[in-house]
């Protein structure tokens, strides 16, 4: 088991290149490398690296491991919290080049930036009602400066979204000189790849009512029997799992995991002389879901998730015939259950560098079957497991593929 989940983990793991550097490039010639995390603020953007929080007025340009890059502009935007226009550095992701260039931005407040006839601007969306003197709605800014190569008509259909931007500039970069290159064709799909491993407490209850069978002269005989509710165990839990995005989407992502669960529960029998071994076994799962990441990219971000689990019991300890002193709870004529169950998930990441997660994650189990044991034999059976959850730390690390798959 142990060289089965190295190699598992060697697999998942070491492909991604955990060592590779970011560099940020500040504006006085000098270069830090380490790993970067970006934040977006209400003023000037700011950068972590090396322990150090350099702010955007100071940085040029970030190149990041799997070559994607923001640079560092000054753009003046309307705040929708404190209803004025504020003048900040932010980090921008270019699309597209030309005459008029295209930016995206992973901000609140607006998510595209133009660049043309030498001058930075945002693309917003703002209410009517806001009190401006430099910031107009999107469309608006649209109009006053790529009106000469696109169509008012044309503006005027364009929604705020990137690939109805991507094809406006486009149009416009073409309509001037036909000679523009199409970034967005290179970045155009993304595809976004989590790997991470858990471990934790597994915790359930368990109903049982049975008989304690024994040889005597040759034949099966109860000798005791057991009826116990709400016997709880809690014991260990462990999981590998991959995430990635679906359709090129930023917050919803489809998860495959493979986990193991541990069950202990103590019997008691009725018959005092007799003493009972523990029902001890362990639940394997392979399960597949899907999740939300709302806010991916901020330091700390929710996300919830659901999905279906197929498991089976194995390694039953005490199913079989018993070999030592004691009675084996489940007589050997039973075989561990296996069935289709649903689970709900919630956790807290913690993003420690541009890569690697910490997290810490619940996981409610809505148990289909009858429990643990599948009956196979002619004596009386009843057994239940419900309240089953796991609560876990883990971690996970992140790849983004960019491209046109």
């Amino acid at each position: 088991m142990k060289t089965i989940l190295l190699y598992a983990l060697s697999f998942f793991f070491f492909p991604i290149g955990i060592n590779a550097q970011d560099t940020v490039f500040k504006t006085d010639g000098t270069k830090i490398e380490g790993s970067v995390t970006v934040q977006n603020k209400e003023r000037n953007d700011i950068v972590s690296i090396e322990n150090l929080k350099i702010d955007a007025n100071q940085v040029d340009r970030i190149l990041f491991e799997n070559g994607s890059e923001l640079i560092s502009k000054e753009l003046t935007y309307y705040n929708s919290k404190s209803k004025i226009e504020i003048t900040k550095y932010a980090f921008l992701k270019q699309l597209l080049d030309g005459d008029a260039e295209l930016y995206s931005y992973d901000g609140n407040d607006f998510s595209f930036a133009l660049y043309v006839h030498n001058k930075y601007q945002v693309l917003q969306q703002i209410p009517s009602d806001a009190n401006t003197e430099i910031v107009q709605t999107y469309r608006i800014t649209l109009l006053v400066n790529l009106e000469e190569c696109a169509p008012r008509p044309e503006i005027f259909k364009t929604n705020y979204s990137r690939n109805s931007l991507v094809n406006l500039v486009n149009n416009y970069n073409q309509c001037k000189n036909g000679d523009y290159e199409a970034i967005e064709e290179s970045v155009e799909k993304f595809r976004v790849f989590y790997f991470g491993a858990s471990v934790g407490l597994n915790h359930a209850t368990n109903e049982l009512l049975l008989p304690l069978i024994d040889r005597v002269d040759g034949e099966p005989s109860v000798i005791g029997r057991v009826d116990q509710e709400g016997v709880v165990s809690t014991s260990l839990a462990i999981g590998l799992f991959g995430q990635t995005n679906i359709l090129n989407s930023k917050s919803f992502y489809l998860k495959l995991g493979i986990n193991a669960r541990k069950y202990d529960f103590s019997i008691t029998s009725f018959d005092s002389n007799i003493e009972v071994e523990n029902l001890e076994t362990t639940e394997l799962d392979f399960n597949l879901g899907v999740n939300f990441k709302p806010f991916s990219s901020k330091k700390i971000s929710p996300e919830i998730g659901f999905g279906a689990l197929y498991s089976t019991f194995i390694h039953n300890k005490n199913i079989y015939h018993n070999t030592s002193q004691y009675y084996p709870a489940i007589p050997n004529t039973y075989v561990g259950n296996s069935s289709l169950e649903y689970f709900l998930e919630a956790s807290i990441n913690y993003k420690v560098t541009s890569r690697l997660f910490l997290f810490a994650e619940g996981k409610y189990i809505f148990r289909t079957g009858n429990g643990m044991i599948d009956r196979n034999g002619g004596f009386y059976f009843e057994e239940d497991l419900y309240n089953n959850y796991t609560l876990s730390l883990g971690f996970s690390l992140e790849d983004i593929i960019s491209g046109t798959f």
